[in-house]
């Protein structure tokens, strides 16, 4: 009887992986048809190792989106400290992009803004689509 429960619990735990990883699989699908410009709609997902970026006209598209200008300015102190490999932390200086407010900047150019993190790949190639880089 216990065995039987066992098998019971792990063939229900292995069915739940499954899904879980199916899930995970279309919705990294579905953000990365909203990057490649298929889709309007562009799905928040927190677990999205690289924020799903694209630029069109004056803005900026993120998940809610933000001013290019904003992008802009952000783009050019994100890039002089990629480029000299230094750090920033927000200590009263602060970087906005529309409600954000930049939290850190490694020294590789990744970004930390709230719960939200941008690597320097991403970065740089939304950059390149709205002609800043």
């Amino acid at each position: 009887m216990i065995a039987e429960c066992q098998a019971i619990e792990k063939r229900e735990r292995e069915r739940k992986q499954r899904e879980e990883a199916k899930q995970a699989r279309e919705a990294l699908e579905r953000v990365q048809k909203w990057v490649d410009g298929e889709s309007d709609y562009c799905p928040f997902l927190w677990s999205y190792p690289v924020c799903g970026s694209r630029a069109t006209n004056c803005r900026l598209l993120a998940a809610r989106g933000f001013p290019l200008a904003h992008a802009v300015k952000a783009f050019r102190v994100i890039k002089r400290l990629h480029d000299k490999g230094q750090a920033y932390q927000r200590n009263g200086h602060t970087i906005h992009l529309r409600t954000l407010r930049l939290d850190s900047i490694d020294s590789a150019g990744n970004v930390r803004a709230g719960c939200h993190e941008v690597a320097w790949e991403e970065i740089a190639r939304v950059a390149t689509l709205a002609g800043v880089n």
